[in-house]
Parts: structure tokens; sequence; C-alpha cells
């Protein structure tokens, strides 16, 4: 079975958990909005069939995240505020929901991505709602999602991805755009940067969600079965340039649990190990992650450590999944227990 079945069947046999929070998590959307929930309620339905039969409760989602190329179009003008080929333009399913036509089935959680509608996004540098229940992250934000009876989850956004010649300049651009600012509204800048990394005082972040990778995540997983995918990457990962330097950063700062990302079109999962420099945002000189080989099998991960101010392994590593567009047979949604 593909990796999505397998969520699936783990999901489906799962015990029964008043302590975590089901999301759904979409990779990029591109305007198909009812295309993504009617996946969720169809697997829904399946999970809480098997379930049901073997006499365990149904689970439902709690929030939806999507990780960018949202295109929130508006209305047919907005086709000049959006960075992509023409044969690609269309207008999706969001302006009903903008309009009041639909409503979102679940509270859905987004960044942006590098194909948006940039004058709806850029309305709401610090975040706010798109539409009832459809609430964007800003540029870089973060959000507690509280959950009656299941807790509450600490949440961080990312939006765009990294351009170097754009990162350290102000973000300046605003309608009419030119074909240079078009694309350059959405690269990420030093300050959201900054701003996501002064979160790693306090709890620990639940999860981040961004739509570029951090770079050097493919040392973390199965790069190999990443390049039998995407071949085209090869250049870049020997070259060690795939993937943002800032979501990086932002990841080696604030060490999540779990990191979402989209962007390269393809499912791609790995565990991140951290070494001994917690808090400091460098760690064992090697961007504070630990050099040892990606691939590590955990014992009872979930257990906690017996030694006093030493953490769980859980606690130790951060999940990372990036998933595909939302088209037919492709893995661009799964569903993650947190």
């Amino acid at each position: 079975p593909d990796s999505s079945a397998r969520d699936d069947d783990a999901l489906a046999s799962a015990p029964d958990s008043n302590g975590s929070v089901l999301l759904a998590v979409i990779g990029c959307l591109h305007g198909e909005i009812d295309s993504a929930y009617a996946s969720i309620r169809s697997r829904l339905e399946s999970i809480n069939s098997r379930r049901s039969a073997s006499g365990l409760a149904a689970v439902d989602v709690s929030a939806v995240v999507v990780c960018g190329d949202n295109q929130t179009l508006r209305n047919r003008l907005d086709f000049r505020c959006l960075a992509c080929p023409e044969k690609y333009k269309r207008l999706g399913d969001f302006h009903r929901y903008y309009s009041g036509e639909k409503s979102a089935p679940y509270l859905t959680i987004c960044v942006g991505g590098n194909h948006e509608c940039s004058t709806a996004l850029q309305e709401l540098p610090l975040g706010g709602w798109l539409a009832k229940d459809l609430y964007y992250m800003g540029d870089a934000g973060c959000v507690n999602l509280k959950v009656p009876g299941r807790g509450r989850l600490r949440i961080a956004g990312l939006s765009g991805i990294f351009k170097g010649r754009d990162f350290l300049t102000a973000r300046t651009e605003c309608p009419p755009y030119s074909p240079s600012t078009l694309r350059s509204v959405y690269h990420v800048r030093r300050r959201d940067v900054h701003n996501l990394c002064a979160l790693s005082g306090g709890d620990r972040m639940d999860v981040v969600v961004g739509h570029d990778w951090p770079r050097g995540i493919y040392d973390h997983g199965d790069a190999a079965t990443l390049l039998r995918k995407k071949p085209f990457f090869r250049d870049e990962v020997e070259r060690g340039e795939l993937g943002s330097p800032a979501a990086k950063e932002v990841m080696e700062t604030i060490r999540p649990r779990y990191w979402f990302g989209a962007h390269l079109h393809v499912r791609f999962e790995a565990t991140v190990r951290w070494g001994d420099g917690r808090g400091d945002g460098r760690g064992d000189g090697n961007g504070g992650v630990d050099s040892a080989p990606a691939t590590t099998r955990f014992i009872a991960p979930e257990s906690e450590c017996a030694t006093p101010g030493v953490e769980s392994l859980t606690e130790q590593m951060t999940r990372f999944l990036a998933l595909d567009k939302c088209l037919p047979r492709r893995s661009f949604m799964t569903f993650v227990s947190v």
C-alpha cells in the first residue's frame, strides 16, 4: 500500500486517546479546497467504519492544516496578482467560501506559498480570517489551538519561499505588481525568521507549518528514494542547496515536535535528532543537528526518561513531513495525531 493507505491503516487500528489532537495535513492546495475536504470526509468515513467494526470509538479532525499554494482567488481580477503560468490559472473553489456561499466544514489553518493571490494575503500580514473558519497565519505567526477535551496545540507558520537576494530587504511590494514584485512579495524576509525564532522560549512548539523545506532535511530521511522520484533534485542535493536556509534556522532554533511542508510536490518524511546544544540555535556545530546517520529506530519512543532533567526520546526529535499537490492518486493529504 502507498503511504496514505498505511496512515489510514494505523489510524483505523489506533487505540482511543483523549490526550491527542487529530490534524488533517494538506500539501499544495492549488485552489482545490472542495476536493481536499471531500478527501478528508471520505477517508474519515472509511477509517471510522473500520474502527466501529473493531469496537473503537470514532475519530474526527480537530483542524485542517494547509502548507501553502492556497490560491485564494476571490474573482477573476485576482488573476493579475497570481504568479503562475497562464495555462494553470483557474478560479478554483475559494471564492465561494469568501462570498459566504459555502462554509468550511473544519477549522482550516494555512500559510502562504509561491502561487498565491498576493493581494488577499497582503491584507493580513499578521494573520487573520480569509473566510469563515479559514485562518491565514500571516508572513510568520503563531496560534494556540484549544480543543475541548483534547488539550492545546501551539502552532507556528512560515509563509513563502526563500530567495537570497530578497532575504535582507524590506517587504515594500504593493499592487499593482510588476513582474518582479509579483514574485518577491512571497519571498521570506529576515524579519519573519527573527519573529519565529523569538518563540523558542516557554512551552515547546508542537507544530510548524511551512511551504518551503528546511535546507538539508533530506539528510535525515530516505534521500535515495526522494531522488528516484525527483531525479532533477540531485544537483541541488549534492551541492547542499535544496531547501530554505531560513526554514532551517527556524527549525534549529525552536525545534518543534512536527514540521509540515509542501512546495516540491512529493511526499517525504524525515526525523531530525537533536544534539546536546539545546537553547542556543547552534547545537553541536552542525546547525544543532546530530550528525549521526539519518535512519534511526526508536524503542518505545513515547516513554519518559527516568533521569531527572533529561528529555524523552520523543522530545529530542522533530518529525518532518512534506506532502504532494492536490491531485488524484497523489499523496497530498494525511492524518497526524499530535
